[in-house]
């Protein structure tokens, strides 16, 4: 087999050699016809002895020291990508992924809705037809054509509109960092909410009774300690005296008389 020139046998390396480019003699070429067993090569040594190489002995020292070890640079460099740097990329490409298909749902968005229209457009102009003749159609075309051109650039707006929401998800999924941190809001804020919720400050209501004076418009009027007429009395009211009735019982208003609770006659107040 052919050996590149700058090939060291003895070491197994490549001799640098002026003039001749190391890059251009490391492959190794790939319709090189092998060689029986008998093949030797020559070690250069201070004496006239020489050496003899086998062909599976130059195969060797060729891979092992001329062809790069591919699969162990391979395996050594995904061993150096740890779980947290695997998170980050697999969060990295969903947000990419994201972002390269925003627009693409705008757009069938408005494509859709677009064929929605234009479908109920012309089943209005057609329904117009029918029922009262071609100018009233072709009038109904001329609105239905304003009508599909103006609703065009509405759902073009909303459209836009529409892809904050994607944006902001684009963003969440930005890193694992930004992941993260709006778990943590999102947290936090069911947190807070909670706790508002929960905490409610009792507060303290005086309740103010509000009633109606009346007068009294009898000359006497008797005082009662229950709301009958043959119940003992309490008292009397003159004339225009003024009292305020809390309740009012088998027609007798319950009002307080000194301390005491009194019943007078509905009758007589007013």
């Amino acid at each position: 087999m052919n050996l590149p020139a700058n090939f060291d046998p003895v070491t197994g390396k490549l001799k640098v050699i002026p003039g001749l480019s190391t890059q251009s003699a490391a492959p190794r070429p790939a319709a090189a016809p092998r060689v029986s067993s008998t093949a030797t090569a020559s070690r250069p040594s201070s004496t006239s002895s020489t050496r003899s190489y086998s062909s599976s002995e130059i195969d060797y020292m060729y891979n092992r020291w001329v062809t790069p070890n591919a699969p162990s640079a391979t395996h050594s460099s995904r061993r150096s990508t740890n779980w947290w740097q695997t998170i980050d990329q697999g969060i990295r490409r969903f947000g990419d992924w994201i972002d390269r298909h925003i627009g693409d749902v705008v757009g069938w968005y408005v494509l859709i809705m677009c064929g929605i229209g234009i479908l109920c457009l012309v089943g209005w102009v057609i329904s117009v037809w029918i029922d009262s003749g071609f100018w009233w159609a072709l009038g109904s075309a001329v609105v239905a054509y304003l009508a599909g051109y103006i609703g065009f650039y509405a759902l073009c707006l909303i459209g836009y509109v529409l892809q904050a929401p994607l944006w902001v998800i684009r963003y969440i999924f930005k890193n694992i960092y930004t992941l993260l941190a709006t778990i943590a809001i999102i947290i936090g804020v069911a947190v807070y909410a909670d706790s508002e919720t929960s905490y409610t400050p009792t507060t303290t209501t005086e309740v103010q009774q509000n009633f109606t004076t009346y007068t009294v418009t009898a000359s006497v009027l008797n005082v009662r300690s229950a709301p009958s007429t043959s119940s003992s009395v309490l008292g009397v009211l003159r004339k225009g005296d003024k009292v305020q009735p809390t309740e009012v019982l088998n027609g007798f208003a319950v009002i307080d008389y000194k301390g005491q609770t009194g019943y007078i006659s509905v009758k007589y107040i007013e």
